[in-house]
């Protein structure tokens, strides 16, 4: 049960209006409106940080590197035949037409980012600091090779307070057309004065919109609450606390240098005629405090002694006390987010980074379902109908778009905290039969039919220059460590 609050026993304590609590709000608001009125000012902001916060900006990149990584998610194709068999010269076809399309002269309407960077600034700056991503899709033969381009819009297109009842049945909530059913029909972006969009600049028409088709706007956002139409920024937990420590270190620093740069000043008792230094164009007093320069004092004028000694020791406890909350806001762990691994071992580390990355598979699972699946179905459609896709000359039949369509894409994985007993569990594991060679290389992000096409040509290359094929070593038995080898007290393994 929940501990009610002493001498209350029909409220919860949460609940009470007391002098400490009078300003908590009482009366639930629907999250969509919450959305509307906050998202244009939190958008702002979050933009802010990202431009000019460095955690702000590491967030970004920790988002790109393990969510997307270097090389972007596998894409594999899965089409069966009748009898339930993988349609291997299919699925070859389909992933090297795929592949090519993917090339930023062929994917992207302007022709600046490959299809993987594409998807790297929809996760990082665009749903995490803007809180949603739109992409529009261009089909028609005036659109590259393949007849798809991918156009990557501004979601400051998409007006919040545009809301409107249209004559036939349908709604407009936040820029988004809805049917009688509740399921988006079209968006209505704002439209340009006639300045080129890719400039970047926020000069719209006021009222003026241009409708696009439900079907040709890919509009990725967190789910965070039933019935939420529009994403916020993920950054909004931490945004006030990354401000604060920006601000905070920005003081601290201007402090040090001031007591850094603080020396003396020159003072003539017997001629107190003498003129103070003065700027020789403004005819003011200099009063810099730059390293290793004495000034005159004019006639009459006593120096107060400013002796600046912050940061002190309580300047790092504070560092990370904010930090480690501007993590949990973020859903990364602090030793990450501020590149610190004092005070981390073998156990605590492992345990930290382990759960970081279920984080990061959790998101790799969203940007397949939400993004890549839609963007590939809308190119594999078109690319059936042009009979882009062939096989042994014969182009793949447009009738079969369900069959076709079955594809995985898996994100990048990670290396071992310690390779060597991870492989000897491995191997304990396979013969044991609890685990297969298939899942451990997916684990490692690979394809295990790749794998093996990688080793039987591996393989027959060695035997066609006389090389021998040895066969793998033998894991090396474990030895009992030294005093110098023994881990941490406190650490588990």
């Amino acid at each position: 049960m929940v501990p009610l609050r002493k001498g209350r026993r029909d409220m919860f304590a949460a609940s009470e209006v007391t002098n400490l609590t009078q300003s908590w709000g009482t009366s639930p608001v629907p999250i969509n409106e919450i959305i509307r009125r906050s998202l244009t000012q939190l958008r702002a902001r979050s933009r802010e940080q990202i431009r000019n916060n460095s955690y702000a900006r590491k967030f970004m990149g920790m988002l790109k590197t393990n969510v997307v990584g270097p090389t972007g998610f596998n894409f594999n194709a899965k089409s069966r035949d009748p009898n339930g068999q993988l349609d291997k010269l299919a699925n070859q076809s389909l992933e090297r037409v795929f592949k090519q399309w993917c090339k930023r002269k062929n994917c992207d309407l302007y022709g600046k980012q490959s299809f993987w960077d594409m998807v790297r600034t929809m996760i990082s700056a665009g749903v995490a600091g803007d809180g949603e991503s739109l992409h529009q899709i261009h089909i028609g033969s005036q659109y590259g090779k393949y007849g798809v381009q991918i156009e990557a819009l501004d979601p400051e297109l998409l007006y919040t307070h545009h809301n409107e009842d249209l004559r036939d049945g349908n709604t407009i909530r936040m820029g988004i057309e809805y049917d009688k059913r509740g399921r988006a029909v079209a968006y209505h972006l704002r439209e340009s004065k006639g300045i080129d969009p890719m400039l970047g600049l926020n000069t719209y028409v006021s009222g003026q919109y241009i409708r696009v088709p439900a079907n040709r706007i890919i509009h990725c956002y967190v789910v965070d609450n039933p019935g939420q139409i529009r994403g916020f920024p993920w950054m909004a937990p931490a945004l006030i606390n990354l401000n604060h420590q920006g601000g905070f270190v920005e003081a601290a620093l201007v402090n040090a240098r001031a007591g850094a740069g603080k020396m003396g000043f020159y003072t003539d008792l017997d001629d107190l005629s003498e003129v103070a230094d003065k700027d020789p164009e403004s005819g003011e007093f200099v009063d810099e405090s730059d390293p290793g320069t004495f000034h005159r004092l004019p006639p009459g004028v006593q120096v107060q002694t400013y002796d600046p000694t912050y940061p002190n020791n309580e300047f790092e406890s504070f560092m990370k006390t904010t930090l480690r909350s501007i993590a949990a806001g973020l859903g990364v762990s602090y030793h990450t987010l501020a590149n610190d691994l004092e005070g981390v071992n073998y156990s605590s580390g492992r345990l930290g980074v382990f759960d970081e990355r279920d984080v990061w598979k959790t998101l790799q699972n969203w940007v397949a379902e939400c993004f890549l699946e839609p963007v590939y179905e809308a190119w594999l459609e078109h690319q059936l109908l042009r009979g882009t896709v062939t096989v042994n000359g014969n182009p793949l039949r447009g009738s079969a778009f369900e069959k076709y369509s079955e594809v995985e894409f898996s994100g990048r994985r990670w290396h071992g905290i310690d390779p060597a007993k991870e492989s000897k569990a491995n191997t304990e594991e396979l013969g044991q039969k609890t685990t297969s060679r298939t899942q451990i290389i997916r684990e490692k992000g690979r394809e295990p039919e790749d794998v093996f096409n990688e080793i039987s040509e591996e393989e027959k290359l060695m035997k066609e220059l006389g090389l021998q094929v040895a066969p793998p070593a033998a894991p090396a038995p474990d030895k009992k460590p030294n005093d110098d080898e023994r881990p941490d007290e406190d650490d588990d393994e």
